[in-house]
């Protein structure tokens, strides 16, 4: 079996909680899970480090020996004796598990922010400081904090012997510090790595580009030149070295891809054999970025500058090594491409919001869903296995059983026959109705999967060893091992989140002996050539380990708008050197990001562009502010990595009042705007959010009792009268 990622429990509190008892609390485990203020985190280079200052010693093996013991323990008749044990173990691994050093804690309000920073709070008669906040973890308004005693030991071995008197963006330090708590599993140390510099281009494109001013953004479409980083958070890595980290994963096949973790390092890296290439373009050294020439046997990485973000904070890479071995930083990995692609797939809605469909389109968008549940539904064995047992269904092998927690799927599997029996058919329908309350918010069932996105490794060798950088595929030329293999050779491309309709990229797939042998270890993943604009189109997506929804369903291909990416000016933040101070004030300005709320106002907008004919004034206006949606979308990622962007307009949201002193424009203006707020959302999304179902409720409940005390009959009927009569009128007209 693949080596997992081991869980661990820290504390996590709300700092409004925390405010309420003046910041000092008193819990202890078992208190912490009833009060839901417990969360699990993934291994990492952080809890690495800190086992290592604790001097504690960490087996896996009998951590994985006590979760055994404990399901055998659970799969046996119920006693007393057998409950104790059950306790006794569990209590053992909550001792093993619980990391009491490091708490987790949402940010309410700025202020208990800014308490925590200057007095620090007190669990259990323990102080704690500031730690770290990357950029997920602003976008969620949580900061991490760390015993008091262990700060400054702990911040010294993940800073790894940096240059501290290197200018830095505070935000972008504050991302590259928090990649140790992401969750990896260690591997062994690679067998020579090298860094070279980005291939950095200039290219003249046309878009749909936003400038910005003080009062309204004016769009308009140029060709303008624009900056290309080919191979923005891309590496290689050779086929031995992949091989090697494949076993050390427990692996029974060599990943496409890896995505790593270091300090300061994180990245993708692409199985390519940059070692033939080499030899066969009479290549035997490579000059890396500190301008030191490395012989092609002494590496099996390559690196890009993009990937080692603070490359400059060290003389070379013997010294960041030295530094690495020192404070016992090593290689992690997060993730990693998998053996095989699913071939099913569930869609969101923002797929498929921005396309153009009629009834008869969105009948055949629904219909392999409505299939599935059929099958499901109908008692069909094979379906209700294979539903009930999930991703399990892929590794399916005798220890399966054993780790299956639901008794009925195992009676199932024991018995075939028990799928006639109406508990279990009960049992398979209620699981069921969770998919399709989903599929009310758009998680549709298609042909379809994720897979990394991979700039096209070809050109990244040529770029390496100094050659011409042309690739394999030319511009709207792609490749996709898994699809070719089902002799697709167009499908559809999307990332979320997805704003404007011209997201919806159409990728043609090409295949030829060149590509064969030389992406033969990328049996997963999408190439990308190098030539074109499909990364702007996927709303400025890299290649340091995101991943792309592809699908060759005709329909979501038909209802594809085109279109040109957006651009738009960036201001970014002057460097400085790095101080407490200066990270906790760029986390107080990364937080209460905006993304999800912007995500919903471009959804509510295209529910509302039937609601107007095409072309005219306000259906022209909804376009407009939908690509505006892209560039207020990427404005906010941009705002958690410390870029200076602007508010976001508050006429479309809030009602703007009109007086008698407004002068004939303004007042127009107003009213324009008021006609086009966005103060409703969609229906379908009283299914994705529990307090806009409530609300719903409650005010169909309102005039459903107001129209039986007025009426003698509820809202609904009332309604099918209007019809009614409505009808009757036409008729006599």
């Amino acid at each position: 079996m693949p080596v997992k990622n081991q869980q661990y429990y820290i504390f996590k509190f709300n700092s409004s909680r925390l405010r309420k008892y003046k910041y000092n609390i008193n819990l202890n485990f078992s208190q912490a899970v009833k009060n839901q203020e417990l969360v699990s985190i993934g291994d990492s280079q952080l809890l690495r480090s800190l086992r290592f200052l604790k001097n504690e010693k960490h087996d896996q093996f009998y951590i994985d020996s006590l979760f055994l013991e404990k399901r055998k323990i659970k799969n046996k008749r119920s006693s007393r004796e057998n409950i104790q044990k059950l306790i006794a173990i569990e209590n053992e691994l909550n001792d093993i598990l619980f990391i009491p050093e490091i708490i987790s804690i949402v940010v309410n309000k700025n202020r208990d922010y800014l308490h925590i920073i200057n007095n620090g709070i007190i669990v259990n008669n323990k102080k704690y400081k500031r730690l770290l906040c990357g950029a997920g973890h602003s976008r969620r308004n949580t900061v991490l904090l760390i015993q008091e005693d262990m700060e400054l030991p702990i911040k010294k071995l993940l800073n790894n012997g940096r240059n501290e008197e290197i200018e830095l963006v505070p935000a972008k330090y504050n991302a590259y510090f928090a990649l140790t708590s992401s969750a990896t599993v260690q591997v062994s140390e690679p067998r020579g790595v090298t860094v070279i510099r980005d291939c950095e281009i200039k290219r003249t494109e046309r878009v749909d580009y936003i400038q910005e001013t003080d009062n309204e953004d004016i769009i308009k479409e140029l060709e303008i030149e624009l900056d290309f980083n080919l191979f923005d958070g891309q590496g290689l890595i050779s086929p031995k070295q992949a091989k090697i980290w494949a076993e050390d994963l427990k692996l029974d096949y060599i990943p496409s891809c890896f995505i790593i973790r270091n300090a300061f390092v994180k990245g993708m890296l692409c199985t390519i054999d940059f070692h033939k290439f080499a030899k066969l373009n009479n290549i035997n050294s490579i000059t890396d970025i500190w301008g030191e020439s490395i012989n092609i046997n002494d590496f099996n990485i390559i690196l890009t500058a993009s990937q080692f973000k603070l490359w400059n904070s060290y003389s070379n890479l013997a010294d960041y090594e030295k530094n690495c071995i020192m404070n016992r930083i090593f290689y992690g990995i997060s993730r990693y491409s998998p053996k095989c692609d699913n071939k099913y797939s569930f869609s969101n809605y923002q797929f498929l919001q921005a396309l153009e469909l009629n009834d008869k389109q969105i009948e055949q968008l629904c219909q392999q869903t409505i299939d599935y549940f059929r099958s499901v539904s109908n008692n069909d064995l094979n379906y209700s296995l294979l539903y009930l047992l999930g991703k399990s269904a892929i590794q399916f092998d005798s220890e399966i059983y054993d780790k299956i927690n639901d008794n009925v799927l195992k009676a199932l599997i024991l018995n075939n026959e028990l799928i006639n029996d109406p508990y279990i058919q009960i049992h398979v329908l209620h699981s069921l109705n969770k998919k399709i309350r989903e599929s009310y918010i758009g998680n549709l069932l298609f042909n379809a999967n994720y897979q990394f996105m991979i700039n096209d490794p070809y050109a990244f060798m040529e770029h390496a060893f100094n050659l011409p950088v042309k690739g394999l595929l030319k511009r709207n030329e792609h490749f996709s091992n898994y699809w070719l293999k089902e002799s697709v050779n167009q499908i559809v491309a999307m990332r979320a989140p997805l704003t404007w309709q011209s997201e919806v990229n159409i990728l043609n797939l090409k295949t030829n002996q060149l590509t064969n042998e030389w992406y033969k270890y990328i049996n997963s993943g999408i190439i990308y050539n190098i030539h074109g604009i499909d990364h702007m189109l996927h709303g400025g997506s890299d290649v340091d380990g995101d991943l792309v929804f592809t699908s060759n369903n005709e329909t979501l291909i038909d209802g594809c708008q085109h279109g040109n990416p957006i651009a738009y000016e960036t201001r970014k933040v002057d460097k400085c050197i790095i101080t407490e101070g200066r990270l906790y004030e760029a986390d107080l300005k990364s937080f209460n990001t905006k993304i999800g709320f912007i995500t919903n106002c471009s959804t509510t907008m295209y529910a509302m562009l039937p609601l107007y004919e095409k072309n005219s004034r306000e259906y022209l206006e909804i376009i407009k502010r939908l690509k505006q949606c892209r560039k207020e979308q990427g404005a906010q990622i941009d705002k958690s990595k410390g870029l200076i962007v602007k508010d976001f307009p508050k006429c479309w949201t809030n009602w703007t009042k009109t007086t008698e002193i407004m002068d004939n424009d303004c007042r127009l203006l107003a009213e324009f705007n008021n006609k086009l707020l966005i103060d409703k959302r969609p229906y379908f999304m009283r299914y994705l959010y529990g307090n806009y179902n409530k609300k719903y409720i409650k005010f169909c409940s309102n005039y459903d009792t107001y129209c039986i005390s007025n009426f003698g009959f509820g809202i609904n009927k009332l309604l099918e009268k209007f019809k009614k009569i409505k009808l009757l009128e036409n008729k006599c007209l």
